[in-house]
């Protein structure tokens, strides 16, 4: 239990693993409920959401931000998770254009072929698992598994996430492009 707050903010600020350890065992089980509660996402996703807080927890007590919180601790994590919950939500409604279901569905082909939407939908699947690696693995976490880029590029071990998000639009323009292909070869 975190008892003296201070005492555990300077473990933390210093660094000491057990100090993220008693956090995040503390805290885990409440806060996935919570956002499972509260938000519509998947149990991953709320680990992840979870996990991308405590980094941000930690950066802020490294630098100093957390001397002045009139909230309790608990709070201040939650208060995060929502927040970066609620940019996801955001960033997935911008990207959702770039989504390959939501381009078939919605692009001129999608429009004009006379395939069904089940059929569009296997057939963009069975192109995905035609897709080499990177781009099937990079395109499956983040579309199937709702992946956020900073999770993508910690999984797959990529140098920056705008590495990862240049590597993505690479890889659904390959797999439009792949798709434009089955369509033509279809309509025929």
């Amino acid at each position: 239990m975190i008892e003296d707050f201070n005492n555990w903010l300077s473990a933390f600020k210093a660094g000491k693993r057990e100090a993220v350890n008693v956090l995040y065992e503390e805290f885990r089980p409440s806060f996935v409920n919570w956002i499972l509660q509260k938000h519509n996402c998947s149990e991953e996703e709320a680990i992840d959401i979870f996990q991308d807080s405590i980094i941000v927890l930690y950066k802020n007590a490294k630098a100093g931000k957390l001397q002045n919180i009139k909230s309790q601790l608990k709070t201040y994590l939650f208060g995060i998770g929502k927040n970066l919950f609620l940019l996801r939500l955001r960033k997935r409604k911008q990207t959702t254009s770039d989504a390959p279901l939501e381009f078939m569905e919605s692009s001129e082909m999608g429009a004009e072929g006379n395939l069904q939407s089940i059929d569009r939908k296997k057939m963009i699947a069975d192109l995905l698992k035609q897709m080499q690696h990177p781009c099937q693995r990079i395109l499956y976490l983040f579309f199937y598994r709702q992946y956020s880029i900073e999770s993508i590029q910690t999984n797959l071990n990529y140098k920056s996430p705008e590495v990862v998000r240049t590597q993505k639009k690479r890889c659904i323009k390959a797999l439009q492009k792949q798709m434009l292909k089955e369509f033509k070869r279809a309509d025929i």
